[in-house]
């Protein structure tokens, strides 16, 4: 079962399983050379809300920390 979670950060799908929901990510595995995946858990759905984890939040919080601009002082420009 897939769950729609508006979130801009999230690019993989969201799936959920027994009530756990969790970001898939496949990967190719080259050691034992077969596609694998890797879940990160983000939270539980109870069929009506979804209830995020600390794992949902700190994600958010990594994806606000890149977006942010970067911040210039004075002098840093060019000089020609």
């Amino acid at each position: 079962m897939s769950l729609k979670v508006d979130a801009p950060w999230i690019t993989s799908k969201v799936r959920c399983q027994n009530g756990y929901v969790y970001i898939d990510q496949p990967y190719w595995n080259a050691k034992k050379r077969q596609a694998a995946h890797k879940r990160k858990y983000i939270g539980k759905y109870d069929g009506e809300t979804f209830t995020p984890n600390k794992t949902y939040y700190a994600l958010e919080a990594e994806y606000q920390r890149q977006s942010e601009p970067v911040k210039r002082g004075p002098g840093t420009g060019c000089r020609l």
